[in-house]
């Protein structure tokens, strides 16, 4: 089960969602409502440029690229946004 109601002061600690969509918060499992802002973001960057904005072989490396702020904007990628 995925969807839940919740009040804006509630805090999860489940670890759901899809590697490379998930924020910080979400990783270090106690996260609120907020994290769905984050989310929307990653959507947002795919959209625009076909590529996740933290993404690696792996789901470890995903999320410690999440956890650093790791990404980076290439003009290449973005020229034609």
């Amino acid at each position: 089960e995925t969807a839940t109601k919740f009040h804006k002061t509630s805090v999860f600690h489940d670890n759901v969602g899809s590697v490379g969509y998930t924020s910080p918060q979400m990783i270090q499992q106690a996260y609120t409502w907020c994290c769905d802002n984050w989310s929307c973001g990653i959507i947002c960057y795919a959209m625009f440029s076909d590529e996740l904005p933290f993404d690696s072989m792996s789901a470890w490396l995903t999320n410690e690229k999440v956890l650093q702020g790791s990404y980076e904007f290439s003009a290449a990628l973005w020229k034609d946004v």
